[in-house]
């Protein structure tokens, strides 16, 4: 795919009457091919375990607010989010093993160029989970929001869909690890984000359509409420969607590991944006005083998890 071998340049004699300098053009040709190679190959996932550290440094501090603030919260998020922040870390740790594995198990020798590293492996079935996991809790909060069955129904088909084409890849992946085989995890590798974002774009945009048929006839405090909630599920829908598909695109057309850049950091980007929802109840709450407790929206934003 991205190692382009030397075996087609031609050593020069020793004979030739500029041995040294054909000596010095051929070494650094050797040279400026293998550092393009490790470039394209591991530079793109040495970014993508930064960023995915520094993000994993947000989700810690997000996690430590909410199990601060929320002692008491529903035994089922507090476990959600006990899994999510396991993953996360074994996520963390698989994406520096895939930077490791080059760059000092492997230093120097052709299979560094040749072979994706394990770390890599693991990436699709643990950010799989990690979106899945949350998408069927945003479903969950669609069903008890709108009384809609229909709609959750097809969340899960997309966010399971996502799942399988997650874990499909891993395998596909640990049989032909090679990365010239890549092009053959196409259907997977589709699968998995396609889905993903399609479940995220579902998502926001019931949310928002829901929403603004609750805002109308509330109090302007409500409204306000309201308008923060649509903001948030339409900044959150489009970042992960987004992401996704930037993801699909480079690895579908840049003939690169460049899509590791952001695909590292993606299951941090669902986990950050549930914990930060979750994080922003107090402020929700605060902006709406005890006068509107007849208010009927506030209902809906109890179902919701806006209030705890």
């Amino acid at each position: 795919m991205l190692y382009r071998s030397t075996h087609h340049l031609v050593v020069p004699s020793y004979s030739a009457p500029y041995k040294a300098l054909e000596w010095l053009t051929f070494w650094s040709t050797v040279f400026f091919f293998s550092m393009s190679d490790t470039t394209l190959l591991i530079g793109p996932m040495f970014i993508g375990a930064y960023l995915s550290a520094i993000l994993f440094g947000v989700t810690l501090v997000q996690a430590h607010s909410y199990f601060t603030v929320y002692k008491n919260d529903r035994p089922a998020i507090r476990s959600l989010l006990i899994f999510l922040l396991l993953a996360e870390t074994v996520k963390v740790g698989t994406d520096f093993a895939a930077i490791w594995e080059p760059l000092v198990t492997d230093n120097g020798s052709a299979r560094a160029l040749e072979i994706s590293p394990i770390g890599i492996h693991a990436d699709p079935m643990i950010t799989s989970f990690i979106s899945t996991a949350v998408q069927l809790f945003r479903a969950w909060q669609i069903r008890t929001f709108t009384a809609s069955k229909v709609l959750p129904i097809i969340l899960v088909f997309f966010a399971f869909a996502s799942l399988v084409g997650g874990v499909s890849s891993t395998i596909f992946v640990s049989m032909a690890p090679a990365y010239s085989d890549f092009g053959r995890l196409n259907g997977p590798i589709y699968t998995w984000l396609i889905s993903s974002a399609v479940a995220d774009i579902i998502i926001a945009i019931s949310m928002v359509i829901q929403l603004l048929k609750k805002k109308e006839g509330t109090s302007p405090k409500t409204e306000t409420v309201i308008d923060r909630i649509i903001r948030m599920y339409v900044q959150t829908g489009a970042l992960t969607s987004i992401a996704a598909i930037a993801d699909l695109l480079t690895f579908a057309f840049s003939g690169s590991t460049i899509q590791f850049i952001w695909d590292f950091s993606l299951g941090k980007l669902y986990t950050i944006s549930l914990l930060s929802s979750l994080n922003a109840r107090p402020e929700l709450r605060r902006l709406l005083n005890p006068e509107r407790e007849g208010d009927p929206t506030l209902v809906h934003l109890e179902q919701l998890d806006i209030r705890p």
